[in-house]
């Protein structure tokens, strides 16, 4: 048998385990957006999610908890809060990368749950002890995330919300701008910081009176608020901004209704829709843009 057999062969087989890989990945994340989609059912919400930390573990386990984590924030269901984010292993959603490096790219959109849509969450409804309980959650880990744009962006938010220095707003502008080189990110998840960022600066431009910065921001915002995620961004902002959906419904002639997105379409469900598979994203050569290098917010620091 000459080499050049021998090296498809093992190509083949490789070729083969890692089909398996990814229809496992994809089996466990349709599981866990199954139980995202039961969000506003509460008890059949809990009883999927729980059912999903009692039979994965690793990483999946992890996903799993912090979604609990989102649906007890969502549902305000605090008795358990601090148990359940105790219970969270955030190191097992942190892997190596080719170079040797942590990476959390496979995994980026959970880190988006933890960072910023439940703190964000918890802003809204006044929980401000739970959102010190995720930020101390969170500390020992900031200098890894400090270039990322996640942990950025949470910064920030933390500033607007807090109505702290300049309420994040430089951060938000340089990021709209696309003035992030120095960040690290995931190609998939720009799009969903850039909104996120949007929508925060917006409210500062509300505060601030400048009118003609606010509208600027409204399409890309109105359409951010197309989905489950984004509704609940604008509406934490007190942002008083349509879907456009809704506007078109109001708006129309012959008083057909323009269908809107699902409510419950989260972060989470968009990666691994036009992905399939979040983790496939690092491996299929959409290289993380941005570098291992020093934080440029700006000025944005604190």
């Amino acid at each position: 048998m000459g080499l050049i057999t021998i090296l498809l062969y093992a190509l083949a087989i490789y070729m083969v385990f890692r089909t398996m890989m990814m229809s496992k990945r994809t089996k466990k994340n349709r599981i866990l957006i199954d139980a995202m989609h039961s969000i506003t059912q509460e008890d059949v919400f809990f009883e999927k999610i729980n059912a999903m930390i009692e039979t994965e573990e690793g990483s999946y386990k992890t996903k799993a908890q912090i979604i609990k984590l989102w649906g007890m924030a969502y549902h305000e269901r605090y008795a358990r809060f601090e148990d359940t984010l105790n219970e969270i292993n955030m190191e097992t959603l942190m892997l190596r990368d080719r170079n040797g490096n942590m990476s959390i790219q496979n995994d980026e959109d959970s880190f988006i749950y933890m960072y910023l849509a439940i703190p964000e969450m918890l802003y809204t409804t006044g929980n401000l002890e739970e959102r010190n309980m995720m930020r101390e959650k969170l500390r020992p880990y900031e200098d890894f995330m400090k270039n990322q744009i996640v942990y950025a962006l949470s910064e920030a938010m933390d500033k607007c919300f807090e109505e702290r220095d300049d309420e994040g707003l430089t951060f938000c502008e340089n990021l709209l701008a696309g003035e992030y080189g120095g960040y690290i990110y995931s190609k998939s998840m720009i799009g969903l910081y850039k909104s996120m960022a949007g929508a925060q600066a917006m409210k500062v431009y509300k505060e601030k009176g400048d009118t003609e910065k606010y509208e600027e921001l409204v399409p890309m915002v109105q359409e951010f608020a197309e989905s489950g995620i984004g509704k609940r961004w604008v509406k934490g902002l007190k942002l008083d901004i349509k879907p456009l959906s809704e506007e078109e419904n109001e708006d129309a002639a012959d008083g057909e209704e323009v269908e809107p997105m699902d409510e419950d379409l989260d972060v989470m469900e968009e990666v691994n829709e036009e992905t399939a598979d979040i983790g496939e994203a690092a491996e299929a050569e959409e290289e993380t843009e941005g570098t291992e290098t020093e934080k440029t917010d700006g000025g944005d620091e604190e």
